[in-house]
């Protein structure tokens, strides 16, 4: 997903949470980006899998014992719990151990860089059994019990670097996450911002292009962040039901939501269920759904803001 960035702005890029930030900022300075991305990155030191000192495998090795963490982390360890609460187990924040037994160990920008569980780790997890104390700023996970900060993380991280920005006296904003695209306030030329929606086979195409004030598009696709696993192709997005990897008719659903990370929980559900119920319950969470299944048929939402549907 490409945002349409304009000239009139400040605009950046870099490489955070195994991709490509890019943001535009309306009424802020360099020092302001700057500040950002390094809020950015520190959420990655955070929440990623890929170094044992992250507040995420901290927990992931607590083997029951509550972790004092930041209160980002007691965010997203709420909205995890929240998600799949929501989608009846369609989200599932407890996949890494399937996701590393499905081959996933390795980081793909780093390759000394892994992840390792202890021999208790399981799944499915016991997401009930999370207890994320917000005053005290603790999270307990069960033990067995791991989690993998994935997609939410990055969308998560999307609408907090918003807040960063605007805290920071910016008027307008844009945050693309690895994609994960978050906008709000005054757009670069004063009318609306617009935002790609990238082919599924050509990272240089859109299918499409959307117009909007505020908000977030985000896309989960299962023909990007693949690997091969015993010379078969398999990819990052484990079906809750099954443990492997989703293999429905959808390559790529993009959900316009209020929020990234309401996006990302939301953008899931195509690949766990078929395509006449995930439009029923995004539809019914107040966004917006476009699928492209595997002939390259696009299905959208009444309300789905792209020039498709003009």
């Amino acid at each position: 997903m490409v945002p349409d960035n304009p000239s009139s702005s400040i605009q950046c890029e870099a490489l955070i949470m195994g991709g490509p930030f890019k943001i535009i900022l309306v009424g802020g300075d360099e020092q302001v980006a700057n500040d950002l991305i390094s809020y950015l990155r520190h959420l990655e030191n955070l929440w990623t899998r890929f170094s044992p000192d992250s507040e995420i495998m901290q927990l992931n090795w607590a083997q029951g014992r509550s972790v004092v963490v930041s209160e980002e982390t007691t965010t997203l360890v709420s909205q995890m719990v929240s998600a799949y609460e929501l989608t009846n187990g369609m989200f599932d924040p407890t996949t890494l151990p399937q996701t590393l037994l499905n081959g996933y160990q390795v980081s793909r920008v780093d390759s000394t860089r892994t992840t390792r569980l202890p021999q208790t780790a399981r799944w499915p997890g016991d997401v009930a059994g999370i207890r994320v104390d917000v005053i005290n700023r603790t999270v307990t996970l069960p033990e067995g019990t791991t989690l993998d900060a994935g997609g939410i993380g990055k969308g998560l991280s999307a609408d907090l670097g918003i807040e960063f920005a605007f805290s920071r006296g910016v008027t307008g904003a844009l945050i693309s996450a690895n994609g994960d695209v978050r906008v709000a306030g005054d757009a670069p030329d004063g009318d609306l911002w617009r935002v790609g929606i990238e082919h599924p086979l050509n990272r240089d195409l859109e299918i499409d292009q959307l117009s909007f004030r505020e908000g977030a598009v985000v896309t989960s696709s299962r023909v990007h962040n693949v690997w091969q696993k015993d010379g078969v192709t398999t990819h990052h997005l484990v079906d809750t039901q099954s443990g492997q990897a989703s293999s429905n008719s959808v390559l790529t659903a993009s959900v316009f939501a209020r929020t990234a990370a309401q996006g990302e929980v939301l953008a899931k559900v195509p690949f766990m269920c078929d395509i006449g119920s995930a439009f029923d319950f995004v539809i019914s969470q107040g966004a917006q759904l476009c699928i492209v299944d595997e002939h390259m048929n696009m299905h959208r939402s009444a309300g789905w803001p792209g020039m498709k549907n003009e």
